[in-house]
Parts: C-alpha cells; sequence; structure tokens
C-alpha cells in the first residue's frame, strides 16, 4: 500500500484531492493521509467545503472510493473552521473487510478479513504500444466464517464486485480448517484497449 494507490482512488472525485493539509486551496477539497501502525495501514480524510451537505456528499464519496482499495470508515467527525466558517467533515478508515463483496451478484456473508494485493497495471492501446498506467488489484484473499458459496471451486473463474467495482476472478487456492475458508485468487477488470 502507498499514496499512489490511494491517489488514484481518490481522484476523480470532484473536488481538488491534495496529500496532507488541504489550506489555502480553493473549495471544495479534500485531504488524505495514509498512515502505518502496529504493521495495519490507516487513512485519514478530511474534507473542507462551503456547506455541511456538501462535506457530507464529499466524504461519501470518497468512502466509496475507499471501499473499493480495501478500506472502511470506522469513525465520521464534522466541525467548522472558526476563522474561515469552512464546513469539515473527517473519517478514519481502516483496512478491512467492511465491504460489500458479491459473487455472482449475491453477496457474500460471512466474511471476516479481505486483503487486495496490487501490481502493476500494463495497458494495451490502440496503437499497440504496452503502457504503464498505475497499480490495479491483482490478487485477492477472503477469509469466510460462513459456508463456503459454490461458485468458489478452486480453477472456477467467477465475476465478483468489491464496493462499486466489478472484477474477473480466478479462484486459484482454497483452505479449509475449523468451518472457516482461506480463498486465494488472482482478478483483473475486463477493460478495453485504450
Amino acid at each position: 500500500m502507498n499514496e499512489t494507490i490511494v491517489y488514484n482512488a481518490l481522484k476523480n472525485l470532484p473536488a481538488q484531492v491534495v496529500r496532507g493539509t488541504p489550506l489555502g486551496l480553493p473549495l471544495p477539497n479534500i485531504a488524505y493521509s495514509l498512515l502505518r501502525d502496529n504493521g495495519k495501514y490507516y487513512i485519514v480524510l478530511v474534507s473542507r467545503t462551503e456547506t455541511a451537505e456538501e462535506g457530507d456528499s464529499l466524504l461519501s464519496l470518497g468512502e466509496n472510493a475507499l471501499a473499493a482499495i480495501g478500506f472502511y470508515c470506522y469513525e465520521r467527525a464534522s466541525g467548522r473552521q472558526k476563522d474561515t466558517g469552512v464546513f469539515l467533515r473527517k473519517g478514519r478508515f481502516k483496512a478491512g473487510s467492511h465491504i460489500n463483496v458479491l459473487v455472482e451478484g449475491e453477496l457474500l456473508v460471512g466474511l471476516s478479513e479481505m486483503q487486495l494485493k496490487y501490481g502493476s497495471n500494463l495497458q494495451l492501446y490502440s496503437d499497440g504500444a504496452l503502457r504503464y498506467a498505475g497499480f490495479k488489484p491483482s490478487a485477492l484473499k477472503l477469509v469466510l466464517q460462513s459456508a463456503l458459496p459454490s461458485a468458489f471451486t478452486s480453477g472456477n473463474k467467477i465475476n465478483l464486485s468489491l464496493g462499486n467495482e466489478a472484477y474477473k476472478g480466478l479462484v486459484s487456492a482454497i483452505v479449509q480448517k475449523d468451518g472457516i475458508s482461506h480463498i486465494s485468487m488472482d482478478i483483473w477488470k475486463e477493460e478495453n484497449s485504450v
């Protein structure tokens, strides 16, 4: 996990996206910080807007964007800057499984852990060139505390959604022990050439 992955998840929000502190930037804007504590990643988002409703909406959009990279909001705060009257919304996010995962269109229940691995995103362009285009999810590990859905069969190609993002997955390994299933798969987006 790095700042580029976080930025790429947030860059299409309807506000200026910056790392660190957004003071002095035109409104609306949103700032992010990627933190690490005891080997776990956390993200803090702070939005600055002219109205409270705009701030709520912007933070919700940020929440959806971060859900696509495996982070969920566990704490929210709101306030207003005394000197400017600017509305502030703050969200704290941590990596985890509080994201809706759909497998073949059905909600995956009993999910207790989810890990995404990122790889280089190489895209084939219409001129035949293969170009670097940032990072993209390439592997997924799931831990289920419930019955294993029938779609999860080693070597089976499945459709899945992580938050608002659709992927294809190929199950590479399943380990079951004491009623808990550990599933590993390669994932990718089926995209057209640019």
